[in-house]
């Protein structure tokens, strides 16, 4: 049975079917026909908003057709909003207009070009979006979403899901579980991932990240903006080539290794292992924990309390200062010429401090500084104050 429906423009259609083939179709607007190329002259996140807020019809308001079918075929385009739920469906959806609700039980759908609210729920389907504008809000347990070459800004809930997000250029904001999050070539804009054993893996972003992982991993390399992360519960992270400020709270035995920062690093750390490579400047407290780290080029300050501590400052200048209470162990090379500036409690005196290659000022008073290097060196200063439990050891290496 064919059958053919063509409805006026204040009309509204329900349709209702199992195992049947399913087309609708609108008129061509102009709208629809413009192809969703960014404008140069404004700026992607604002653009993206705008075009929601302009475009899309009242959330609340009816659907033009609505859609409730099992094991069957839905193709849909150039429509003024769309209702569908389906149950082991194969979806095609272009060039819509305004709000798309989507409720999906093991369902394919594939949507292309469609402008306005995307709302989609979905239990172990699997959901493509490509060359989309407006706000995508998601709910998945299982399945898939990818999402593609789009100006749409992201937000929702995942549990047990894949998720890839390539070359979008509106926000991310996602939560989730047992999960993995895929995010690459964004534009300038924010993203902010919250989960427990989560996957996380991002790459040529422009804007800031923002990141609270229980468990899982975060790899992430090549972020123009800044970083926050926290850690805990034995997560773990690898992050390079970071543009901006990076600023970190590891807890619970987590691990973080870090590679290349432009901007400030600001950590604080308790009972967790972190290995830095590469920064501009260093900022740290840490409390039992291990650190490990080479090629800072300025150490602001670093409390450590009951941790282990070792670190080529083969490149550090200035005057970088090192507390290590409780029973701290550090070991430290820096560049010569060098003056290693100690204060600590009497009582303390004796093998809790060894320099090698640098001068040793033992109490704490300042003395003249050695003479700059051959090479024009200006002195590296190192000032370390110790309890009397802690431990210290210093080469100064030409």
């Amino acid at each position: 049975i064919v059958v053919e429906i063509t409805l006026s423009a204040d009309q509204r259609l329900t349709v209702v079917g199992n195992r049947i083939d399913l087309e609708i179709s609108g008129t061509q607007s102009d709208a629809a026909e413009a192809p969703l190329e960014p404008d140069p002259h404004i700026s992607r996140p604002d653009r993206a908003s705008s075009k929601s807020e302009d475009q899309a019809p009242d959330p609340a308001a009816d659907p033009v057709v609505t859609a409730i079918v099992t094991d069957s075929q839905v193709t849909a385009h150039n429509l003024d909003g769309l209702s569908l739920t389906a149950t082991t469906g194969i979806i095609d959806i272009a060039d819509l207009h305004g709000p798309l609700v989507l409720d999906l039980r093991e369902s394919e759908v594939h949507i292309r070009g469609h402008r306005g609210l995307v709302t989609i729920d979905a239990f172990d389907s699997e959901t493509t979006l490509e060359n989309t504008e407006g706000r995508v809000s998601v709910n998945l347990d299982g399945g898939s979403l990818n999402v593609n070459r789009s100006r749409s800004t992201i937000d929702g809930k995942i549990v047990t899901a894949d998720v890839a997000f390539d070359s979008v250029s509106g926000s991310v904001q996602l939560s989730g579980e047992n999960s993995s999050i895929r995010i690459t070539g964004a534009a300038k804009v924010p993203t902010q991932i919250v989960g427990d054993d989560l996957r996380v893996t991002l790459s040529d972003l422009g804007g800031s990240v923002r990141a609270n992982l229980t468990r899982g991993a975060l790899d992430a390399d090549l972020i123009a903006g800044r970083i926050d992360l926290q850690l805990s519960d034995e997560a773990q992270a690898d992050l390079r080539d970071i543009g901006g400020d990076f600023a970190a709270v590891l807890n619970g035995g987590a691990q973080a290794e870090v590679n290349g920062v432009t901007g400030h690093t600001r950590i604080r750390l308790r009972d967790s292992e972190l290995n830095l490579h590469n920064l501009k400047s260093l900022e740290m407290d840490a409390q039992s924990g291990l650190i490990t780290g080479s090629d800072i080029r300025a150490l602001t300050r670093l409390e450590a309390t009951d941790s282990r501590v070792e670190l080529l400052l083969d490149t550090v200048q200035g005057r970088p200062k090192i507390n290590l209470r409780g029973t701290s162990d550090a070991t430290i090379q820096l560049p010569t010429p060098c003056r290693v500036a100690a204060k600590m409690p009497e009582a303390s005196f004796g093998d809790r401090i060894r320099v090698s290659g640098c001068q040793y000022d033992f109490d704490g008073i300042s003395k003249r500084s050695p003479r700059p290097g051959v090479d024009g060196r200006a002195p590296v200063v190192l000032t370390a104050t110790l309890d009397e439990n802690a431990t210290l050891r210093v080469d100064g290496r030409p």
